[in-house]
């Protein structure tokens, strides 16, 4: 349910708002507030095609959770890696929690530490200047899930994560061209 929670914060939010109200990306929200995720999954293809991250993003939600579309948690996965190393918070996140659980990847906790720290440095990127009410869902989000997954790791596997996190936020914790 987490998941379903950030995912819909994207896309009441100003994501849509850098395209045009008739976008493939706004008819893709549209639809999946209307629960026709057949119709979301081919207007986010378009606009993923097109080189909308978050569109790819959402896409791969679909994919991910099987609505709409055929589930292919594997094909999900690449596109929020894609997105992630592009410096998309919410992909991140989502491949955190992925590893985390070990749905459609090897269960690795201090891969899924390493994943959240980066959402919360993007989503801070992002909001720098300006107040962006997903962003900070998304940081509010990923630090719960750091909470929740702190308790649970082991000494060895905490340093691991924190290198990891400094590593992946190097590479990744920057804004989406």
């Amino acid at each position: 349910m987490r998941a379903h929670h950030v995912f819909v914060a994207v896309l009441l939010s100003g994501c849509a708002s850098q395209t045009t109200p008739d976008s493939p990306y706004n008819r893709g929200v549209h639809a999946y507030q209307s629960k026709n995720y057949s119709e979301a999954a081919a207007q986010w293809t378009t606009a993923g095609e097109a080189g909308d991250i978050s569109a790819k993003n959402n896409l791969a939600f679909l994919m991910f959770n099987g609505l709409g579309v055929e589930k292919q948690q594997e094909k999900a996965l690449t596109l929020w890696q894609s997105a992630a190393m592009r410096g998309h918070a919410e992909s991140q996140w989502h491949l955190g929690d992925a590893y985390e659980k070990g749905q459609a990847v090897e269960m690795d906790q201090a891969v899924a530490y390493a994943w959240y720290r980066c959402a919360i440095a993007s989503a801070e990127v992002h909001l720098k200047g300006a107040a962006d009410a997903t962003e900070e869902q998304i940081a509010a989000d990923a630090r719960k899930s750091i909470i929740s997954l702190t308790d649970r790791l082991t000494q060895a596997e905490l340093q691991r994560g924190q290198q990891l996190a400094t590593e992946f936020i190097g590479k990744y914790a920057v804004g989406v061209p």
